[in-house]
């Protein structure tokens, strides 16, 4: 019996994480924000700026990313 609630939970934790990659993709690349230039981890994700934001390195970051990519630049994307 105890296999049985494992597997459904595997399952279950499996499913999630499936259906946030895929919403993280769709967001990323059809959202209303996708026409905004920037690093693809980014658009994905606000994890590597919050890396950077953590280890207090945003300041050397964006510069880098304004002349790469322009006058506006995605550096995050906030998904469930």
């Amino acid at each position: 019996m105890m296999y049985g609630y494992l597997t459904l939970l595997l399952f279950l934790s499996l499913a999630e994480l499936s259906r946030r990659c895929y919403f993280a993709l769709i967001v990323a690349f059809t959202g209303p924000l996708s026409k905004v230039p920037g690093p693809v981890s980014m658009r994905l994700s606000g994890i590597p700026w919050a890396f950077q934001s953590i280890k207090g390195n945003t300041m050397n970051v964006a510069p880098s990313l304004f002349k790469k990519y322009g006058d506006v630049v995605r550096v995050g994307e906030l998904w469930c």
